[in-house]
């Protein structure tokens, strides 16, 4: 595989992982809003107060399905951290992937805390997408 050809599939991971990281924070937020709605009107159904048991049988299925996007922006994280240090590319910053590898494990342990770190992550993935219209020399300097 010659190197334009990396940079351009390493570009668009890059592309990939910062939409992601920005979406799937957003969408899970939605998904627990959605939840807390649910065990609300479940209460308000049912005119009397809910035992801890029914609050939980109604968040189970909640944290389930929002804990998936968490485990896309995990992967993603640990897929791009492996690619980018496999070509040496040096466009898309360390803590880019460490905040998607970081938020993606805390987003499924801790919810609204893990989502912080993935949408820095994301911003920081997609304001790396002009370094690699650049040429990168590590240890050079250019002289015009």
């Amino acid at each position: 595989m010659n190197n334009d050809t990396n940079t351009d599939g390493l570009k668009k991971l890059a592309l990939t992982n910062g939409v992601v990281g920005i979406v799937c924070p957003i969408l899970s937020f939605m998904i627990r809003i959605i939840g807390l709605t649910m065990v609300s009107s479940k209460i308000a159904n049912s005119g009397k107060s809910l035992n801890a048991q029914e609050i939980f049988q109604t968040q189970i299925p909640v944290y389930l399905v929002s804990a998936i996007p968490g485990l896309v922006v995990l992967i993603l994280g640990i897929v791009a951290i492996v690619q980018f240090r496999k070509a040496d590319n040096k466009a898309v910053p360390l803590a880019a992937h460490i905040l998607l590898i970081v938020g993606g494990a805390l987003s499924l342990l801790f919810g609204l805390f893990g989502e912080i770190p993935e949408l820095i992550g994301g911003i920081l993935y997609l304001t790396s997408l002009g370094k690699f219209n650049r040429p990168q020399f590590p240890d050079q300097t250019i002289q015009q």
